[in-house]
């Protein structure tokens, strides 16, 4: 192949691996002579050349000894299912981790770690800091991490997108239900809600849920019921709002099966809205309006950022933040002339 490129052996190298002193009209001529060709790179040959193992791996933060099934979420699906492809279409194998398992870094030669979700003391995020090998979090992660590179959802701009629409559709008064998970999507949320408020003369209205353990097991277990206990505790407060935004699926469908037993109407007596949509909103009576997170696209970029840090390339350090989509259903509809009666 450098012959039909008229290059050397060492330069067809570098072009093909995106390594320094090569022009790039000699790298779009490799590139195209190798297409030619259908020449593909031996990953094996570049591992031993680079001292890299080629392997990476992906995980769903969760506390230790929490174990839930990732393909039992959508959006994890589909975020895993993009940074796979990603990953070996860079010449990575990517490795899913069981979520909550402590014990397993120690025994992966891994070159990077995708972390979803980080919470606080997460092992995945200590092993890598530990062998300083990159570090990709979906989310950021609680306290800060300066060798963390993190690649999140516009949750800011998606609440006030949930909450302008909540209002042009007649809301008098929106209230926030949180789940108190301690993860830095929430913080946010909460930030822009309460902004939006002040400038919109409203009072905020948050209720997060209580004397939830989420470092135990059973609490993951169980989060239907928690999502039903919540929303009767909101629903049997005197000044519930007449619109709900909901930071956890199951808080939202807590509420949509709330206020079926109690009789009122979704949404001529509450709107209901859940801040993402894993895989239960459009199945819900009525479905739910919800932000669509683009998964996909999170699990591509998180996986692109991760392989450029492996093969060295200096990156922007500022997080990559990915634009969220409104996705509006009956659940926010409220039909014109079926004023609210919640109480206010």
């Amino acid at each position: 192949m450098a012959r039909a490129a008229g290059v050397s052996i060492t330069t067809v190298s570098h072009a093909l691996n995106e390594k320094g002193g090569v022009s790039e009209g000699t790298r779009q001529r490799v590139r195209a002579v190798a297409e030619e060709l259908g020449y593909r790179p031996d990953p094996r040959g570049r591992q031993l050349a680079s001292g890299r193992t080629g392997l990476v791996a992906l995980t769903v933060s969760l506390p230790d000894g929490v174990h839930v099934l990732v393909e039992e979420f959508a959006h994890h699906a589909d975020l895993i299912d993009a940074a796979t492809k990603t990953a070996i279409a860079r010449g990575l194998a990517l490795v899913v981790v069981p979520a909550g398992d402590s014990n397993i870094w120690d025994r992966l030669p891994l070159d990077g770690t995708i972390v979803v979700d980080p919470l606080p003391d997460d092992p995945a995020v200590g092993e890598m800091r530990n062998r300083a090998a990159p570090i990709v979090t979906v989310g950021r992660l609680p306290g800060g991490g300066v060798d963390t590179l993190v690649v999140d959802s516009d949750y800011e701009g998606g609440t006030v997108l949930m909450l302008d629409h909540l209002a042009d559709a007649g809301a008098q008064r929106i209230g926030m239900i949180g789940a108190g998970t301690g993860e830095s999507y929430e913080a946010d949320i909460l930030s822009a809600y309460r902004r939006w408020c002040a400038e919109h003369d409203m009072e905020p209205w948050i209720s997060i849920a209580d004397d939830v353990d989420w470092s135990s097991p059973r609490a993951w277990a169980e989060l239907e019921t928690i999502g039903r206990t919540t929303a009767a505790s909101c629903l049997d407060r005197e000044d519930v709002p007449d619109a709900l935004f909901c930071l956890a699926e199951s808080f939202a469908v807590g509420v949509l099966t709330e206020c079926a037993t109690r009789g009122l109407d979704v949404p001529g007596d509450v709107m209901v809205s859940s801040m993402a949509d894993r895989g239960l909103t459009g199945r819900t009576q009525p479905p739910l309006t919800a932000l669509d997170l683009h998964p996909r696209h999170l699990g591509t970029v998180a996986a692109q950022t991760l392989a450029d840090l492996v093969e060295g390339v200096v990156i922007d350090p500022d997080p990559v933040t990915v634009p969220v989509t409104l996705v509006t259903r009956e659940s926010t509809a409220r039909v014109e002339g079926n004023p609210s009666t919640a109480r206010s």
